[in-house]
C-alpha cells in the first residue's frame, strides 16, 4: 500500500551450499529476505512466485544453465536486478553474463566481495524505488488521462519561455483537426479565435500572466475545420518561478456550443413575440431608448413611434375562432414588415397591438406617410383557410421632437393618440399633441378619483318616479340613478364618469353597490309607506356586470341581506348587451327570473336583431327609448314606431315603460296609446331620498296631469 516501505527480496541460485550461505549472510545483513535455489533449471518458477528485487546467480561449473535462466527471467520481467557471480574473471564468462542480460557481476574470489555486494544491493534498492515511483507516475497519468477523457475536455500546455503550445488529441478533435494538421505554435489556437472575441481573450490572458487575476477563464468562438465557429470555454492557471516569472500556462478547453445556443435562443425568446417572431415590447422599448440617446447626441436626428391597433379584431376571434385570429395576426405582421423602411423596427406589443419605430425622419410628415402606407397594405383582404378576412387598423403617432427622456413616455403618448384615432371615422390615424396630453392627464386623475370614491363612499342614489299613466299618474316605483358627490367638483352625473368606470372595470363593484343601496332603501320604504301594491325599484345592469359569473350569487346575497321582495326589483338590461350573445343572455336571464326578479329590456327599438330573439327571452317589460318619445308631435305625428312596439308588447304579454316624457302632450298621447307606465321630467326629476319621502308625505301616491315637481 502507499506509504509502506518497499520489501527487498533476493533469490540466490547456487548448488554449493557454503557459497550460497556466504552470499545469503551478506544480503541479510543489508535487510534482504533471501531464498536459495540449487537448481537453475527450476529457479525461474521460484522467481515468478515472489516479487524479487535481486537475482544472484553463482556461476561455477553449470554455466549454460545459469545463462539460460538469466535469459528466461529477463524475458519475463525487467523489474529484478540480475547479478552474476563468477569464480574467475575470465573475459568469456563476463561477456556471456552481459549477453544473457546480467546487470552486473562479482568475483567471489575478491577480498572486497562483501563491500561490492553492498554497493550492488544499494543499487538494486534504488532501482526498486525508482521503478515504484515510475509505477505511481504512470498510474497517476492514466487516472488523469481517464478523468480528462471522462470530462470530454481538451488539454493544452503553453510554454511561455519557448513560445510553444502542446495540444491534446481531444483538443484537436474538438475543432475537427488531426494530429498532423497543427504545429506547436500558440497561433494555432489564437488565429482560430473569432475576430470579435480575440481582444477579450488576449486581455484576459495578459491579466492572468501579469498576476492581475487568479486564473484565466474566457468564453469565445473558435473556428472549426468545417468552417463554422464553435463556442469554447478555456480555463488555465500559470506556473511561476521562484521569483514570480510566468513559465507556462496549463489549461482545459470545453465545448459549450450547445449551452450557448440554448442561451441565445432563450435570449431571443425573451425579446421576441412567440407567435410572430417580431420584437416584443421589451425589445422595442430598448430600441426606442437607443433612438432617444441618439437624439441627445444629434439635434438633427428625429424619429417617430407608431402605436397600431386592429379594428374589430374581437369580432374576428368571436366569430371565426382564436386559431384564425392568430393566423390573422401573423399575416398582419408579415405585411407590416413589407411597409418598413431600412432601419425601421416593427414589433408586437400585446394581443392585436403593434408598435413601429420609424427611424431617422427627414420630416415629421414621413411618419404620417408610413402610417398611410400601413393602412393601405392592411386594408387588402387576408386569405385564411380559404376565407377572406378583412381588417383595418387605427394608428397613434408620437414624434420625438417633444423632448422625451424615457421610452415609456413616447410610447404612452402614441397610445393616447391611438385612442383619438380609434374615435375618428375618417382618418383612423392621429398625431399626438399637447391637448391630448392634457386630456390623458385629466382621465388619469378621474380614474384615480373614481377608485377612491368607492373607498370613501362618495356615491349617492337619486330616484326618478315611474308612474301609472292609466291611474292618474300614480307613482308605482322608481329608477335608481347614481350620482357622484365629488369632494371638489360637486355633484356629478353618470355621463361624467360611467364610461371611465366601464373602461376600467370599476363599473362592476359600483353596480353591486347600487343594487345593495337601492334594495336596502326599498326595504325601508316598504315599511315606511305600506301599499296594497308595493313600490318597485329599477336598477340598471352594465354589460360587464351582466356577464360577471358572480352575478347570480351576488343577487342572492343582496336579496337575502335586504329582505326585499325580489318581485319588486326590476333589472334593466340594454338591448345591445343581450344581442352581443343571445344564447348566454337567455341562460343568465332565466337564472335571474327563477329568483322572482323582473327583467326590463332597456332602450328597446335601437337594436337590429332583437325582434327575432324577443319571443325567446324571459323578459317582463319593454322600455321604449327616449329618442322615439321625443319625436312624437303635438298631434301624434311620428308615433308609428311607438305604436308598433306597444302592439308587439301586447302580443307578447309584456308591460311597457315610455321614458323621456317631457311634455303634457307626450304624456297624454302615450296614455291614449295605452303605454301603461311613464317616466320623465314631466313627472319628476330624479330625487334624493329625503325629497322622495317629503313628496310622499305631502302628496301621497299621486300626481296631477300638470307638472307637480321641478
Amino acid at each position: 500500500m502507499d506509504g509502506e516501505p518497499l520489501r527487498l527480496r533476493a533469490l540466490i541460485v547456487e548448488q554449493n551450499a557454503p557459497t550460497a550461505q556466504r552470499v545469503s549472510s551478506a544480503l541479510q545483513a543489508q535487510g534482504y529476505d533471501v531464498a536459495i535455489c540449487s537448481d537453475p533449471d527450476n529457479a525461474d518458477s521460484e522467481y515468478f512466485k515472489h516479487d524479487y528485487s535481486l537475482l544472484l546467480l553463482v556461476v561455477d561449473n553449470n554455466k549454460v544453465s545459469n545463462w539460460n535462466l538469466c535469459r528466461r527471467i529477463r524475458a519475463g520481467s525487467s523489474s529484478a536486478m540480475c547479478l552474476i557471480g563468477v569464480v574467475s574473471g575470465e573475459v568469456d564468462d563476463l561477456a556471456s553474463a552481459l549477453a544473457a542480460g546480467a546487470d552486473d557481476f562479482l568475483l567471489l574470489s575478491n577480498q572486497d566481495f562483501d563491500m561490492r555486494l553492498l554497493v550492488v544491493a544499494q543499487r538494486a534498492e534504488n532501482r526498486r524505488n525508482w521503478q515504484a515511483v515510475q509505477g505511481h507516475l504512470k498510474a497517476s497519468e492514466a487516472r488523469f488521462a481517464l478523468a480528462a477523457k471522462a470530462a470530454n475536455d481538451g488539454i493544452w500546455d503553453w510554454d511561455l519561455q519557448a513560445e510553444t503550445l502542446v495540444l491534446s488529441d481531444r483538443w484537436k478533435e474538438m475543432l475537427g483537426c488531426s494530429n498532423n494538421q497543427l504545429d506547436d505554435s500558440p497561433d494555432e489556437w489564437l488565429s482560430r479565435v473569432h475576430a470579435d472575441d480575440l481582444a477579450d481573450v488576449r486581455k484576459d490572458l495578459d491579466a492572468h500572466i501579469q498576476g492581475d487575476s487568479p486564473r484565466f477563464e474566457n468564453e469565445h468562438r473558435v473556428l472549426h475545420a468545417d468552417g463554422t465557429y464553435r463556442w469554447m470555454l478555456n480555463r488555465a492557471v500559470v506556473e511561476r518561478s521562484a521569483n514570480g516569472t510566468a513559465l507556462r500556462l496549463v489549461g482545459t478547453q470545453t465545448d459549450i456550443t450547445v449551452r450557448k445556443q440554448a442561451e441565445l435562443q432563450m435570449l431571443h425568446n425573451t425579446l421576441h413575440d412567440p407567435l410572430t417572431n417580431l420584437p416584443n415590447r421589451a425589445l422595442i422599448l430598448d430600441r426606442i431608448s437607443c433612438a432617444l440617446e441618439r437624439t441627445r447626441r444629434s439635434t438633427d436626428y428625429e424619429f417617430a413611434v407608431l402605436y397600431l391597433n386592429l379594428d374589430r379584431f374581437k369580432v374576428v376571434t368571436d366569430s371565426l375562432g382564436h386559431v384564425v385570429g392568430d393566423k390573422l395576426i401573423c399575416g398582419v405582421a408579415e405585411r407590416l414588415q413589407t411597409c418598413m423602411r431600412t432601419g425601421d423596427t416593427v414589433g408586437r406589443s400585446v394581443g392585436d397591438e403593434f408598435i413601429v419605430l420609424v427611424d431617422d425622419l427627414d420630416d415629421p410628415s414621413d411618419a404620417v406617410r408610413v402610417a398611410k402606407r400601413i393602412q393601405q397594405q392592411l386594408s387588402e383582404p387576408h386569405l385564411i383557410d380559404g376565407q377572406e378576412v378583412f381588417t383595418t387598423v387605427s394608428i397613434g403617432i408620437a414624434l420625438s421632437n417633444r423632448g422625451y427622456s424615457q421610452p415609456t413616455a413616447i410610447l404612452r403618448d402614441a397610445d393616447t393618440a391611438l385612442r383619438r384615432a380609434k374615435g375618428s371615422v375618417v382618418m383612423k390615424h392621429a398625431v399626438f399633441d399637447s391637448q391630448m396630453h392634457d386630456r390623458a392627464v385629466a382621465r388619469l386623475e378621474l380614474e384615480t378619483d373614481l377608485r377612491r370614491a368607492i373607498e370613501r363612499e362618495e356615491f349617492r342614489l337619486h330616484y326618478q318616479p315611474l308612474v301609472d299613466l292609466d291611474d292618474n299618474n300614480r307613482i308605482m316605483g322608481f329608477e335608481a340613478l347614481i350620482r357622484w358627490q365629488h369632494p371638489t367638483r360637486g355633484l356629478l352625473s353618470p355621463a361624467f364618469f360611467l364610461d371611465m368606470a366601464e373602461e376600467t372595470g370599476l363599473i362592476v363593484p359600483i353596480g353591486y353597490w347600487v343594487l345593495r343601496e337601492a334594495c336596502s332603501q326599498l326595504s325601508v320604504w316598504h315599511k315606511q309607506f305600506p301599499m296594497s301594491k308595493p313600490l318597485s325599484v329599477n336598477v340598471n345592469l352594465s354589460s360587464k356586470q351582466f356577464t360577471d359569473p358572480a352575478l347570480v350569487q351576488e343577487m342572492d346575497n343582496i336579496i337575502h341581506e335586504s329582505g326585499v321582495n325580489p318581485y319588486c326589483l326590476w333589472l334593466e338590461i340594454t338591448e345591445s348587451v343581450i344581442m352581443e350573445n343571445p344564447q348566454m343572455a337567455r341562460e343568465m336571464l332565466t337564472k335571474l327570473k327563477e329568483r322572482g326578479l323582473q327583467i326590463c329590456l332597456d332602450d328597446f327599438g335601437t337594436g337590429h336583431s332583437s325582434f327575432a330573439h324577443l319571443h325567446k327571452l324571459p323578459v317582463d317589460v319593454l322600455k321604449i327609448d327616449r329618442t322615439f318619445i321625443s319625436e312624437i308631435g303635438e298631434q301624434g305625428e311620428n308615433s308609428e314606431i311607438v305604436q308598433v312596439i306597444l302592439t308587439l308588447a301586447e302580443y307578447l304579454g309584456l308591460d311597457v315603460v315610455a321614458e323621456g316624457i317631457e311634455t303634457e302632450s307626450q304624456a297624454r298621447q302615450l296614455r291614449d296609446l295605452k303605454s301603461g307606465i311613464g317616466q320623465g321630467f314631466f313627472f319628476s326629476r330624479p330625487l334624493t331620498t329625503t325629497a322622495v319621502e317629503d313628496m310622499w308625505c305631502k302628496q301621497p301616491s299621486r300626481f296631477g296631469l300638470s307638472p307637480l315637481l321641478n
